[in-house]
């Protein structure tokens, strides 16, 4: 059993989450001051999106310090934490013609080694995925029905990451179903992604926190 609590009441995962909140608000707030009239704070790389990649790093340094006695059994964890603040720097597309992730580097005109790198950037997240589900997948799902205050969080994080995902080009994904979403509907679902993966990485610290109790302490 995990003993409940700790000394520190930031190393707690609701005053952690709430904390990563301001955090975020500061760089809103900052961001509001002194963007360009005109930009959105959910553009690429303003207030929201930087502060979704910080707290991915924070999620990152977080686990390699609370988990580090079992870092050889979950280094998934920490890789697919890292690929994630890469992806909300763009880190996937800024640097080739196409984005890594994208099936278009292997189908489009693009250079072979772009085309090796995609290969292998997807094949290691293939990999890595599917490791970590063979290590933990059956003892997620029983924590979660069991209401583990660490999988609720992780759970939260996957549900939230599933709905930014389908909000995402929302009117390009419904486009071919005979679909047509007002440029304004559009518009703001693309806002409403930003801010919902903000959550994401919050919900990740938070699922840190209650699963490493003990050593975070």
């Amino acid at each position: 059993m995990v003993p409940r609590g700790s000394h520190n009441p930031l190393l707690r995962p609701v005053v952690s989450g709430v904390a990563c909140l301001a955090v975020v608000l500061v760089f809103v707030l900052i961001d509001a001051a002194v963007r360009p009239e005109g930009a959105k704070l959910t553009r690429e790389e303003g207030a929201i999106e930087t502060g979704s990649a910080i707290l991915y790093l924070v999620a990152f340094a977080l686990f390699l310090w609370a988990a580090r006695g079992y870092r050889r059994l979950y280094w998934p964890v920490p890789v697919l934490i890292l690929a994630m603040a890469m992806r909300e720097l763009d880190f996937d597309k800024r640097f080739t013609s196409e984005g890594l992730l994208s099936i278009k580097i292997l189908t489009y005109d693009t250079l072979l080694i772009e085309k090796m790198i995609g290969v292998l950037v997807v094949g290691g997240l293939i990999v890595t995925i599917v490791v970590l589900l063979r290590r933990t997948a059956r003892h997620f799902v029983r924590e979660v029905f069991a209401r583990g205050r660490w999988a609720i969080y992780l759970a939260a994080a996957l549900a939230l990451t599933v709905i930014s995902k389908s909000l995402d080009g929302l009117g390009r994904k419904l486009e071919p179903l005979g679909i047509i979403v007002p440029e304004r509907i559009d518009e703001l679902a693309g806002q409403s992604e930003e801010v919902l993966e903000l959550g994401i990485p919050i919900f990740i610290i938070m699922s840190i926190l209650a699963a490493f109790r003990p050593a975070v302490r």
